[in-house]
C-alpha cells in the first residue's frame, strides 16, 4: 500500500503559472537590450535558447524553457569574461524579477487547489529554475505567498535542476523525507529532480513547454493542468496499488 503523502513540491514557471503567456515576450526584451537593440543578433540568441522564431514557442527541455539566469548567459555569451558574465547574470536576474513578478499569469484557480491541499494538511513547496526572490515576490504579488512552507529557487542549493538539491532543502525545512512527497512540473528537469530524491511521484503537468510525448516515460502521472492534482491524489489514496511505481503512466483528465 502506497506511504501516505504528507507534501508536495511544485516547479513554478509552466506549472503554477502559464509559461508560453508569460515568458516569450520577457525573453524578447531582455534579449534586444542585452544586445544594443540588435534585433538580428537577438533573433540568433532567441533561436539558440530555444525560441521558435515563427510562433515564439520554447522547446522542451531547451535553456529558455528548463534553465536558470547563470545557463542563459552561459549560452548567450560563452566568451564573456567571468566578471562580465557575473553582472549579465546579475541583470536577467533583474529583469525576470521585474518583468516576470510583474507579468506572470497564474493558471487558473490556482489559489483555490493550494487552499485545497493545504486543508488536507499537505506541506507545500516551490522549487525553480527561477531566483528565490523572483518566486517569492511572484507568489506574494498574486496573494498566495502563505501557501508555502519553502521557496528554493536556483540560487539557493549548490546544484539546480534535474538534480535532487531542492527536493533534499525542501525536505529539510519541513521535516519530511522524499518519499513523503510529491514533485509536479512541466519538463523533464523536474521529473528528473524527483527521480534524484526519491520522491513519491512524479506528476508532469501540460501547461508549460513539455509535451506529453516526452513527460509520460518518466512521470507517474501526465496532468492537463495542476489543478487536476487533488483529484489524482484523492484517486491515488483509494488505489493505491494502480499509481504505485512501475505502472505503465497514461494521461490524466480526472
Amino acid at each position: 500500500m502506497a506511504r501516505a503523502l504528507k507534501g508536495v513540491l511544485f516547479d513554478k514557471d509552466g506549472t503554477l503559472a502559464d509559461f508560453q503567456a508569460t515568458w516569450p515576450p520577457i525573453f524578447r526584451r531582455l534579449a534586444l537590450e542585452l544586445t544594443g537593440s540588435d534585433e538580428a543578433e537577438a533573433e540568433r540568441l532567441l533561436v539558440i535558447g530555444g525560441m521558435d522564431p515563427l510562433t515564439s514557442r520554447v522547446a522542451p527541455g531547451s535553456v529558455l524553457g528548463a534553465g536558470n539566469s547563470r545557463d542563459i548567459v552561459d549560452l548567450w555569451f560563452p566568451t564573456a569574461r567571468l566578471d562580465a558574465r557575473v553582472r549579465l547574470e546579475a541583470r536577467v536576474n533583474e529583469v525576470f524579477v521585474a518583468d516576470g513578478v510583474a507579468h506572470s499569469i497564474p493558471v487558473e484557480g490556482l489559489g483555490a487547489m493550494l487552499d485545497d491541499l493545504v486543508s488536507g494538511g499537505l506541506r507545500l513547496g516551490v522549487a525553480t529554475n527561477d531566483s528565490t526572490h523572483a518566486a517569492e515576490a511572484w507568489l506574494d504579488r498574486i496573494g498566495l505567498a502563505d501557501r508555502f512552507a519553502a521557496v528554493i529557487g536556483y540560487d539557493s542549493v549548490a546544484t539546480a535542476k534535474p538534480a535532487a538539491d531542492m527536493v533534499l532543502r525542501f525536505c529539510g525545512i519541513t521535516a519530511l523525507d522524499p518519499a513523503d512527497i510529491v514533485v509536479v512540473g512541466d519538463n523533464l528537469h523536474d521529473l528528473h529532480m524527483a527521480h534524484a530524491a526519491g520522491a513519491a511521484a512524479a506528476v508532469g503537468v501540460l501547461t508549460g513547454n513539455g509535451r506529453y510525448e516526452d513527460l509520460a516515460p518518466h512521470a507517474d502521472v501526465v496532468l492537463e493542468v495542476v489543478t487536476e492534482l487533488p483529484a489524482w491524489l484523492a484517486n491515488r489514496a483509494l488505489s493505491s496499488g494502480r499509481h504505485s511505481a512501475g505502472c505503465r503512466v497514461a494521461r490524466s483528465r480526472l
